[in-house]
């Protein structure tokens, strides 16, 4: 695992974000998860939409 070096601010919102004692890395995997996950979902809202709206069956 690479070590980086970060602000004491973006430590502590970390901190913040931790769940019990779970691990940082795994709160900046939860994270990251969690963006992506939102990311994808939004994209594909997006391309349903437009499905949509160029389909002579919408609503």
């Amino acid at each position: 695992m690479k070590t980086i070096e970060i602000s004491d601010e973006l430590y502590e919102d970390l901190l913040y974000l931790r769940e019990g004692d779970e691990a940082i890395s795994k709160t900046l995997e939860r994270e990251l998860m969690d963006s992506r996950v939102k990311a994808i979902t939004k994209r594909v809202n997006k391309e349903l939409d437009e499905v949509v709206k160029n389909s002579k069956y919408g609503a």
